[in-house]
């Protein structure tokens, strides 16, 4: 009975246990921030992002009006008059009720490929607008990664240095301490002294550095940054080579696309513009039924049905439309052809010039990683022998906090190594043209749970168009 008892309030001890797990684990949840959280809450509520979209179905609208112009003008007309004689001098009145109905035809045949180079050009822009919005839609994942990447990195520097701040004012103390039994220096003081200064001033800086990035990450997903933030691991398949990385920049990269499309729907401008030159050949097609009711001392109904074709042709000599003269036309559209031309050119030197910046910085982020990595493992092993040897009364306690300083900066290198990398790895899928937010969304892998310790797999993303050069530099 008595062992019942005891298995019983055993089995409500381990309930009660498990009560406390999970509410605890509810609440950090709550107080939980993930990346997919804030890239799906800016995808949603950023205006740019959102205007970029309505000005893609400007273009579409657009196109689709200027294809009609190869349709012909159809108008229904109707025409109703009346007129009368009457007077003293007049042998009779006479009135005279007049009903003209008729459809009109008018169709463009030639005016210098105008209608043809109008469509080209709405499809050019048309076509311009989705790689635009492509390019809005990786700008906005690039910025949410760099602002989530920088709070979390500086919410650890924050940590660390709040922690080397604490253990260079117990050195301050114990060297005043010290100093008073005469076994240091004036000078030793005054070198701790300013190591505790120094370490406030990490410490202030750090975190003026992360509110500063706490607003911004909030300017841009709408989310105020929460208790619990981790870096997650994300699956990136980059090219093997910086050359093929330039390659496939080149050919598949949102920003030089679409350039490239504006710069083709201003030279069809241009052709437009150049086309008001050019003779005008049109078609005009009426038919009309008229119906006249003629009032005298008899009344006369008569109708009769016209019928009419007639072919124009103008050829421009000097056109001065509302003070648009077609030649300061075709100087200005060739103006803004030439510019667009050179924007295309500037959006490849500067896909260029990001390619080599962020290879670089990638593969120094890994190298970096595996130094700091190193780093933090010899500061822990030296940490380690260090508390042990002070408990033995080899070393004093001095030693053991200016080596754990030396983690805590170790530490901090590695976070910051760490933001590089996924960072510069981000920025370089983004240049590729494959980045969007689904495939992010599918390559984050959650990173351990603050309470759980668990770590959750997702299916990473795979990209057709580089399936052959999935492979990322040497980790």
């Amino acid at each position: 009975m008595r062992n019942r008892c005891l298995f019983m309030s055993a089995l409500g001890l381990v309930a009660c246990v498990d009560l406390v797990h999970s509410k605890d684990e509810e609440a950090n949840k709550a107080d939980t921030i993930t990346l997919e959280d804030a890239i799906i809450a800016a995808y949603n509520g950023n205006i740019e992002w959102i205007n970029s979209k309505i000005d893609k179905d400007i273009t579409d609208e657009e196109f689709q009006q200027a294809k009609l112009a190869f349709l012909p003008s159809i108008n229904a007309v109707m025409n109703l008059s009346r007129t009368g004689n009457e007077g003293r001098d007049l042998q009779e009145t006479r009135k005279n009720t007049g009903t003209d109905f008729g459809v009109e035809v008018k169709q463009n045949i030639f005016h210098g490929f105008s209608t043809l180079n109008k469509v080209d050009g709405a499809q050019h822009e048309s076509n311009a607008a989705v790689h635009l919005l492509r390019s809005k839609e990786q700008k906005l994942i690039v910025d949410v990664f760099e602002k989530y990447a920088d709070v979390w990195f500086l919410r650890t520097k924050v940590s660390a240095s709040t922690k080397m701040e604490e253990n260079m004012q117990k050195l301050l103390s114990s060297q005043n301490s010290n100093l008073e039994v005469g076994t240091v220096t004036p000078a030793e003081v005054a070198d701790a002294s300013a190591k505790h200064q120094m370490a406030i001033y990490d410490r202030i800086k750090a975190e003026s550095e992360l509110f500063s990035a706490e607003s911004e990450f909030e300017k841009i997903t709408g989310l105020k940054v929460k208790k619990h933030i981790a870096l997650p691991e994300i699956k990136l398949d980059l090219p093997k080579t910086l050359d093929i990385l330039v390659s496939e920049t080149l050919k598949s990269n949102s920003k030089i696309l679409y350039s490239r499309l504006k710069a083709r729907a201003a030279e069809k401008e241009l052709d437009v513009a150049k086309g008001e030159l050019c003779p005008n050949v049109e078609l005009d097609l009426k038919a009309t039924r008229r119906l006249t009711n003629t009032t005298t001392e008899n009344t006369v109904n008569r109708s009769h049905n016209h019928y009419e074709a007639s072919l124009q042709i103008r050829v421009p000599i000097f056109s001065n439309d509302h003070g648009n003269n077609s030649y300061s036309a075709i100087a200005i559209a060739g103006k803004k052809a030439q510019k667009a031309s050179f924007e295309a050119e500037d959006a490849v030197r500067e896909a260029k010039e990001g390619c080599v910046v962020n290879w670089n910085d990638y593969v120094a982020a890994n190298a970096s990683i595996r130094s700091t990595r190193s780093a933090v493992q010899s500061a822990e092993l030296s940490n380690e022998s260090n508390i042990e040897e002070a408990n033995l009364g080899v070393k004093s306690n001095t030693d053991i906090w200016e080596k754990e300083n030396t983690l805590l900066k170790s530490r901090i290198g590695l976070a910051e190594s760490k933001k590089q990398k996924i960072v510069s790895g981000i920025k370089l899928l983004s240049l590729t043209g494959n980045l969007n937010v689904r495939s992010v969304l599918d390559s984050i892998r959650p990173a351990k749970s603050a309470t759980s310790g668990k770590t959750t797999k997702s299916k990473p993303a795979i990209n057709k168009k580089s399936k052959s050069n999935t492979k990322a530099p040497k980790q």
